[in-house]
């Protein structure tokens, strides 16, 4: 019985961390979002070449 209010007053407090900085918590997203499209796209270039690579070897 004493664990139930003490879990809920932690659930409190998170809610609370996420609801004063909504906008961190967003910008973080965004960069982390672009970062990793970022990477994506070097990862896609970076096998494109690779394919090129191998085309102008081989042919």
């Amino acid at each position: 019985m004493t664990r139930t209010p003490h879990a809920s007053g932690l659930c409190q407090e998170q809610r609370g961390l996420v609801t004063t900085r909504p906008s961190e918590t967003g910008r973080l997203m965004a960069t982390v979002d672009l970062k990793l499209a970022d990477v994506m796209m070097r990862t896609a270039l970076q096998g494109v070449v690779r394919q090129i690579k191998d085309a102008v070897i081989s042919g």
